[in-house]
């Protein structure tokens, strides 16, 4: 089996929509990112190479980062949790600025898939870092996950949507 060092690396940037995916990604391409090209998903896995991508964890995104797990890639995920609220806010003054279409149901469709696609595939990752951006960005917990039961990582993954989402 190849070494660590020789197995491509895929990181993924998740959250829901309007959760700072992007503006992570600009703020630390050159850290956290590793400088790693950004390609869509489909198109990273297709070049068998390292890349970054931002998702959402929607349900056909779930199987494709298994796939990549079987395919040999290591795993790095970072997840911005952010309250659906907050994101509606973020997303209405954008499209205001952008002149874009708003859409409230494609945000709350995007909150409502993107925690149960953390969940389901969480224990792909060889590393989660986890991510609070409310006011301010902040890192809260790093996991390995294929070293932790599943209800540990549960547990985590409710109480940081409880407080993102105000409850």
């Amino acid at each position: 089996m190849a070494n660590n060092k020789e197995k491509p690396q895929c990181v993924v940037i998740a959250g829901g929509i309007a959760s700072g995916r992007h503006a992570f990604l600009g703020n630390f391409r050159h850290s956290f990112a590793l400088d790693f090209p950004y390609r869509k998903l489909e198109d990273g896995t297709k070049s068998k190479r390292s890349f970054v991508t931002i998702l959402s964890l929607s349900p056909d995104e779930v199987l494709k980062i298994k796939q990549l797990e079987k395919l040999g890639y290591r795993l790095t995920l970072y997840y911005l949790f952010t309250g659906s609220k907050l994101a509606y806010y973020r997303s209405f003054s954008k499209s205001i600025v952008n002149k874009n279409n708003f859409n409230e149901n494609e945000i709350e469709a995007s909150y409502s898939y993107t925690y149960k696609g953390l969940a389901s595939c969480i224990q792909s990752f060889d590393l989660v870092f986890f991510l609070k951006n409310f006011k301010d960005l902040e890192f809260v917990s790093a996991y390995e996950p294929k070293t932790m039961k599943e209800e540990e990582l549960a547990t985590a993954i409710i109480s940081l949507k409880r407080e993102a989402e105000g409850e």
